[in-house]
């Protein structure tokens, strides 16, 4: 039998309790440049995915997919880049994304790339990894890209069964051996999880190939229908597009229905793709149905690099941001879209309106500006001011307006440009964008990378927010119950829905599974911010797992980072024989038990799970180690 342990722990400082005014004045946000400190073995550029690798409650640092940063902890939150992680390093793949193939509790890693570079990376618990790609044991890897360049690739449970599938987004493949690209692209994969560290492909099973497949399928220069390269003529001279040329992938519940959809960021002037699960296994494009497709002009949509959904106006459904690259020419002479700022219009229709314009947000004139080139767009309340903020990078250096921005929400659906205050975030030439508290301070910091002139030279950038924990906040990990297909959710959370309430104010967060341009991620735990509100708690949270069932707590005290556990209760007494209830699935709670002369007990009701409790008096809390038990 193995176990997983996982410690759960609450800095002392941030346990206090006291009350806000709400005529106080916010502290002002810096974000100050810790690169240097907290990476003593040097930060890289890449693409950045926040996760927890070893299971130790802070946030590692997955790099492009093969390099990890382990977050060395309390009290300095620097990061010692591991130089043994098995076979990670040596791998094919070119990206990579967190993962929890087999639902242990820690962070197993799926490697993407061009041709047949797909491949499974376990972790043995320590951030060592082993490819376990060879799924039918005849000594080769499973080819989980079908040997299509993939581009991005997204984590989500479409069938709730509480194991974590895979979309993987094809681009543009080399035809022949020719070193030119062909400029046609092929169909996406869906590859469902079996639960037991292999994975089926079932994207014509689910009606994703047929679709997308109909969607383009046609000779990429005569423009007549094709299936295969024989249906054209040989490249050179043509060839067959097969599928729409993906960039980037979200798992989203856009509808508010309970299951998990998938939305694909496509490239080459390609319409946006939105996978609605149907709730049969199956899936139906409504991109265009939903007005996230893009605005078609002659049969263009737009370059659309990468994405990120949050619910920005905090009126309970997710929101779209699009991030587009734009050629002024081709805005001109073919009226492809520049990046938009989709709000979901809710029930009954779900379909959404691109609010940019007005928005705040900087415009683009194709006249004045060659290019245009948005790719990672993240959410994220960096103010704690209790709605979400925006952070988009920006990649060409064709004009001095192709710079990253900051935008501040201003809570009416317009956004204010923060850059001029922020201007070590004014960066050129930055492909990727992630948030985490990496510091658990109780505001959230960023990572990315880009250079501060046109000219200049991209450099890896950690940013420590200074002085957004003035607001009130709350932190939450989802922990799925998940050991065997159909026992709960999966044990990291993604897909599940928190919703906090204050006084009449809601917010909604949902675990996602990556964002943006290839792929990028956040942090899986997920903050909220509440300004001064004159509070000691939040009045309500509200935890919708994937399976369907709810969870509520009332009363919970801000500024502390909670893990919530499906399932299951514990309870802490002085008499054995009577435990009350200590906080339901929602640890560690606001009063650690530390020398006051009493005997606790503890009880923990649940199913394939055990309870160790421990004190540490030096720091301040009570350390709740719960151990799920899986294997024979």
């Amino acid at each position: 039998m193995s176990r997983l342990g996982r410690t759960l722990l609450v800095l002392a400082g941030l346990l206090g309790l006291f009350a806000v005014g709400t005529d106080c004045d916010l502290a002002e946000v810096i974000f100050e440049d810790v690169t240097a400190a907290a990476f003593p073995d040097g930060l890289i550029n890449g693409h950045y995915l926040w996760g927890d690798c070893d299971d130790d409650g802070d946030d590692d640092l997955l790099v492009g997919g093969k390099t990890i940063f382990l977050n060395n902890g309390p009290p300095s939150f620097d990061f010692t880049k591991l130089t043994d992680t098995g076979e990670l390093a040596g791998g094919v793949h070119q990206r990579g994304l967190w993962v929890d193939i087999d639902n242990d509790g820690d962070l197993d890693i799926f490697g993407i790339g061009t041709e047949s570079r797909e491949r499974l990376y376990l972790n043995d618990g320590s951030c060592r990894f082993t490819d376990i790609s060879d799924f039918d044991g005849d000594g080769t890897p499973d080819d989980m890209g079908d040997g299509a360049p993939s581009m991005t690739t997204t984590a989500g449970d479409y069938d709730a069964d509480g194991f974590l599938d895979l979309y993987v987004g094809n681009y543009e493949r080399y035809c022949g051996g020719d070193p030119l690209i062909c400029g046609d692209c092929l169909t996406d994969r869906l590859w469902h999880n079996a639960g037991n560290n292999t994975y089926v492909d079932v994207t014509s099973a689910s009606g994703i190939y047929d679709q997308e497949h109909a969607l383009a399928g046609y000779c990429y220069i005569a423009g007549t229908p094709c299936d295969t390269d024989a249906d054209c003529a040989p490249w050179p001279a043509d060839s067959c597009k097969a599928g729409t040329c993906a960039r980037g992938s979200n798992w989203v519940d856009y509808d508010n229905d309970g299951d998990i959809d998938i939305f694909v960021s496509n490239y080459r002037l390609d319409q946006n793709l939105l996978w609605e699960n149907n709730g049969d296994g199956s899936f139906t494009n409504v991109g265009e149905a939903r007005n996230v497709d893009g605005d078609e002009d002659s049969g263009s949509w737009g370059h659309v690099l990468g994405s990120d959904w949050g619910d920005f106006d905090n009126d309970g459904d997710m929101d779209l941001f699009t991030a587009n690259l734009a050629h002024g020419i081709y805005v001109v002479l073919l009226g492809h879209d520049i990046s938009q700022m989709l709000e979901n219009g809710g029930p009954p229709d779900f379909s959404f309106t691109d609010i940019r314009d007005g928005s705040g947000m900087r415009p683009y004139d194709p006249g004045a500006q060659p290019d245009w080139a948005e790719t990672c767009p993240a959410w994220a309340d960096y103010d704690n001011d209790g709605d979400l903020d925006i952070y988009i990078s920006h990649i060409y250096t064709s004009s001095t307006h192709n710079y990253s921005d900051l935008y501040s929400n201003n809570d009416d659906k317009t956004f204010t440009q923060e850059t001029p205050n922020h201007p070590s975030l004014k960066l050129y030439k930055n492909y990727s964008a992630a948030w985490s508290d990496y510091d658990q301070d109780g505001d959230l910091d960023l990572v990315t990378y880009g250079a501060y002139t046109p000219e200049g030279t991209s450099e890896p950038h950690l940013f420590r927010n200074d002085g957004g924990n003035a607001g009130e906040w709350l932190e939450i990990e989802a922990v799925g119950a998940a050991i065997a297909p159909g026992t709960g959710s999966n044990r990291s959370g993604v897909g599940v829905r928190i919703t906090a309430l204050l006084g009449s104010r809601s917010q909604m967060r949902e675990v996602q599974g990556g964002h943006g341009y290839h792929t990028a991620m956040n942090s899986g735990v997920q903050h909220f911010g509440f300004g001064s509100p004159g509070a000691q708690h939040v009045d309500q949270l509200r935890v919708r797992w994937t399976t369907g069932s709810e969870e509520t707590f009332v009363h919970v005290p801000f500024r502390v980072r909670y893990s919530v556990f499906e399932g299951i209760t514990i309870r802490r007494g002085t008499i054995p024989q009577s435990l009350p209830e200590l906080a339901g699935g929602l640890i560690p709670y606001h009063d650690p038990v530390l020398d006051d002369g009493q005997t606790y007990f503890y009880s923990l009701e649940g199913a394939n799970r055990s309870l160790l409790v421990s004190k540490d008096s030096d720091r301040g809390y009570v350390v709740l180690e719960l151990e799920y038990l899986t294997g024979n």
